[in-house]
């Protein structure tokens, strides 16, 4: 019997009726996952916990990245060694430090315009930890596909969900767009991507049509794929959050969007999508306010902010199993006794 995790996110009940299933058959279980990437938002560490107390076998040889460095860095970044991850990424010149959030984001889009506009036979990725800074990258993009010509200008404003967060889409003919919820009657997968080849506006709902990028459409009226309070389970697909992109492999560059929030885990996932160069772009303002150069009135300086940045990065934020509390707890009344 085997489960396939990649992320380790296994949910704590169906791993242990898992567990007593194979007991009892005297089955042998096989877990395979990736301890080190983002924990599952509910139930997370079974997996961790688990190679922890029994021991377990590792595949440590990377083959997603071409070149020899970019793999070394990727295994820097999994390690807690992010110093030694953000001297090779500032090396090849993919490390932008900004002066704020806002001239961040617009160099990020503005290089990835220019790398997708030079390699049209490659895949691109933009990725960012939050939902908020998601959305501004998409609408940049947008931006830019409607200067081009390829995107509709409907912009029919729609109320959408996402992780039960409201945020307001706008729609148009060549829209790139994500589902968010499954949906079995209709054959809808959360996470599926496609592109809208029409968006009608009726008197009282809203009809989308959607190419899926497995060549097949589907035609849908919003009121019958939208939530309780009647917000449409789609949106924008230009840039996605780094916890849905964990899987993904990017036959191209990637484009990171960092803020300090990101953890050792957020960090190893955003920089080991892809499989040419992954791009860093970073406020230098958060960073100052994480270092207390500011406050202290010094002048902030490269050395510190790639100091602060490395701090960040190498953060184990991993979630613990309550056993594990426990253990410590019980420990530590042995020691007081």
């Amino acid at each position: 019997m085997i489960l396939l995790d990649e992320a380790g996110q296994l949910a704590t009940p169906d791993l242990l009726l898992l567990m007593q299933t194979a007991h009892r058959a005297v089955a042998k279980l096989v877990l395979v996952g990736e301890q080190q990437q983002m924990d599952a938002s509910t139930h997370g560490g079974s997996l961790r916990y688990l190679s922890q107390r029994q021991g377990c076998a590792r595949i440590n040889t990377i083959r997603r990245q071409r070149e020899a460095w970019a793999r070394t860095a990727v295994n820097d970044l999994r390690g807690g060694n992010a110093k030694a991850a953000l001297d090779s990424f500032q090396g090849k010149g993919l490390l932008h430090i900004e002066d704020d959030s806002q001239t961040a984001r617009a160099q990020l889009v503005k290089l990835w315009q220019v790398y997708t506009e030079a390699n049209p036979d490659k895949e691109s990725m933009i990725l960012a930890q939050r939902l908020k800074d998601v959305k501004p990258l998409n609408e940049l993009v947008r931006k830019v596909y409607q200067n081009q010509g390829k995107l509709g200008t409907e912009n029919i404003m729609t109320e959408c969900v996402v992780s039960n967060q409201s945020l307001y889409f706008a729609f148009s003919t060549g829209e790139r767009v994500r589902f968010t919820k499954n949906d079995y009657k209709r054959d809808f997968t959360n996470g599926v991507q496609g592109t809208i080849t029409q968006v009608l506006q009726l008197k009282d709902d809203i009809r989308y049509t959607v190419r899926l990028d497995s060549g097949r459409t589907v035609s849908f009226y919003q009121s019958d794929y939208s939530d309780e309070q009647g917000r449409l389970q789609l949106v924008q697909a230009y840039a996605c959050t780094i916890y849905s992109s964990q899987g993904a492999t990017v036959d191209g560059d990637t484009f990171v969007l960092y803020t300090t929030a990101m953890d050792r885990a957020a960090s190893y996932v955003a920089g080991s999508r892809h499989k040419d160069n992954c791009n860093w772009f970073i406020n230098g303002q958060e960073l100052d306010a994480q270092s207390g150069q500011r406050d202290k009135g010094e002048t902030p300086t490269l050395e510190a902010r790639l100091k602060t940045l490395a701090r960040c990065m190498s953060i184990n934020k991993h979630k613990a199993m309550a056993s594990e509390y426990i253990a410590g707890q019980q420990a530590e009344q042995e020691a007081t006794k």
